[in-house]
């Protein structure tokens, strides 16, 4: 008597992971620790993949297998640390220095050195009014 196809995979889920006989090529392992550490340097897929010896696809898949998220996503979220850390540091510099109070305040509060700078809207504005 002949099982059914769904009991037969429940049997073979179950068998344990060293009785299993694997189809493809082995499994890529990197240290997982290493590429954290890495992301922190905002580098870009084929570098990492460089630095670890493998494909790019093979970044791509373990990322996606290990942490559930796009390379970019991951390197962002493993970014954020650094991120914050730089712009402590320049704020502490800010207070000290005019040259990098100005240059937060550009980068950091969106401000410009031109304040005759017409808002977007405002332009928007005297184009619909030039025309009546």
């Amino acid at each position: 008597m002949e099982q059914e196809p769904r009991l037969k995979r429940k049997i073979q889920q179950h068998i344990p992971d060293a009785e299993k006989k694997s189809a493809g090529r082995n499994r890529v392992e990197i240290n997982l620790i290493e590429l954290k550490k890495l992301m922190q340097y905002k580098p870009t897929i084929s570098m990492t993949a460089s630095h670890f010896e493998i494909s790019k696809k093979s970044v791509e898949r373990i990322i996606d297998r290990e942490f559930n998220m796009t390379f970019a996503e991951f390197r962002d979220y493993h970014m954020a640390g650094r991120k914050f850390s730089l712009i402590q540091r320049a704020l502490q510099r800010a207070e000290k220095s005019d040259y990098m109070l100005i240059y937060c305040l550009n980068n950091l509060c969106g401000w410009s050195h031109n304040p005759d700078k017409d808002d977007e809207d405002d332009r928007v504005d005297d184009i619909i009014f030039q025309d009546k």
